[in-house]
C-alpha cells in the first residue's frame, strides 16, 4: 500500500499533553491533543511510538479543523452556535533539536463565522517548547496570543507545566499533568491597565492503544482553579473553577503519517454572568470543540520501513 492510499483509506480518525515513555520502544502511547488546539500539547505521533521529544532532526507538519458548538454564545447575535457555523484552521510545526528540545509554532485561522459576526480571520498564534527531564518526566512552556471578539482588543496566555507517566502495560498507560498559566485581556490598547487572571492546573488522561502501533485513544480530565485576578480598570471579570473532559483516537498507517479526531468539552462560566466568560471565540464560554486533523513527519526517525526507536527521551 502506498503512503498516499495508506492516507486516503485512514481519512476520518484524533493536539497532546507530553508523555514520559520508557527507554526501550515498547509501543506504549503517549500525550493527547490540546483543548485549545494548535497542538500544544505535543506531537500526537507519541500516542503509537516510545519517545517523549521527537527524533533528533525530525520535523513535524500537520493541521486540523475544529468545530465549535455552543448552546449560546457571545458571537454574534448570541444565539446556538450549530455544528459548521463556526470552523477554524489550526496548522503547525514542530521540530527536535538533538533529541532533547522539541519547538513548536501554530496558528488558529477563523475560516467560518455566523453571518452577524464580525470577528478577526486570525485567532490565535503560539510558539513554545518542551524539554525532556530524565526517562519519567518533561517541562513544557508556551505563549500564546489572539484578537477578542469582533476584534475589541488582543489577550495573551503564558503558561508553564511538568508532565509525567505510568505505564501499566503495552496497551495500557496513565498520565498526568501540574501547571500554572497567567492571562491578560486587554480591551483598550491605549488603556494603562487591562484585565488578568492566574490559574493553577492539574489533569488526568487514561490512553489505550494497539500493540501494533496502528491506533490509540485516550480520555482525560483537566481541573483549572483561579488563584488571583484583576481588573485592571478594564471591565469585570470574576473567573471561575472550571473542568475540561475531551476524548480522542489516533489511526497511524505508517510511522510518517497520522490521522487523529478529538471531541473536547470546553467549561467556561455562565453565559448570564458575563464576568464569568472571556470575550474569546476559542474557549471563552461553555462549548463542545469536535477537531478533525492530520500529520505528517519527516526524518530518519519517522520512515515507513524504520525499525522501532530506542530513545531516553
Amino acid at each position: 500500500m502506498s503512503r498516499s492510499l495508506g492516507l486516503w483509506l485512514a481519512a476520518v480518525v484524533i493536539p497532546a499533553v507530553l508523555a514520559a515513555p520508557p527507554a526501550r520502544a515498547d509501543g506504549s502511547k503517549g500525550e493527547s491533543a490540546a483543548i485549545d488546539g494548535l497542538s500544544t500539547r505535543g506531537s500526537v505521533s507519541s500516542r503509537h511510538e516510545s519517545w517523549l521529544v521527537m527524533p533528533a532532526g525530525d520535523l513535524e507538519t500537520g493541521a486540523e479543523l475544529s468545530f465549535i458548538q455552543a448552546p449560546a454564545a457571545a458571537v454574534g447575535g448570541g444565539g446556538e452556535l450549530a455544528f459548521t457555523d463556526v470552523m477554524l484552521f489550526r496548522p503547525h510545526l514542530r521540530y527536535s533539536v538533538a533529541g532533547r528540545v522539541e519547538v513548536l509554532g501554530g496558528a488558529s485561522i477563523l475560516a467560518k463565522q455566523p453571518s452577524d459576526a464580525r470577528n478577526r480571520v486570525l485567532q490565535s498564534a503560539a510558539v513554545g517548547a518542551r524539554v525532556g527531564v530524565g526517562k519519567k518526566l518533561a517541562g513544557q512552556a508556551l505563549l500564546t496570543g489572539g484578537t477578542l471578539l469582533a476584534g475589541a482588543g488582543l489577550w495573551g496566555t503564558a503558561s508553564a507545566s511538568l508532565l509525567g507517566r505510568k505505564v501499566v502495560e503495552e496497551t495500557l498507560s496513565f498520565q498526568g499533568e501540574l501547571g500554572a498559566s497567567g492571562t491578560k485581556l486587554d480591551h483598550d490598547l491605549a488603556a494603562a491597565g487591562a484585565p488578568w487572571f492566574a490559574e493553577i492546573y492539574a489533569r488526568a488522561e487514561t490512553l489505550i492503544g494497539a500493540p501494533n502501533h496502528i491506533f490509540a485513544a485516550w480520555f482525560g480530565a483537566e481541573y483549572r482553579v483561579p488563584v488571583a485576578h484583576g481588573t485592571g480598570g478594564g471591565p469585570a471579570l470574576d473567573p471561575q473553577t472550571r473542568v475540561n473532559v475531551e476524548v480522542g483516537m489516533v489511526y497511524a498507517p505508517i510511522r510518517s503519517w497520522d490521522v487523529y479526531v478529538q471531541l473536547a468539552f470546553v467549561d467556561r462560566g455562565d453565559l448570564r454572568d458575563p464576568a464569568t466568560t472571556l470575550p474569546v471565540l476559542d474557549g471563552g464560554f461553555d462549548q463542545r470543540q469536535i477537531m478533525f486533523g492530520v500529520v505528517r513527519r519527516f526524518g530518519a526517525g519517522s520512515r515507513g520501513d524504520a525499525s522501532p526507536i530506542d530513545l531516553a527521551y
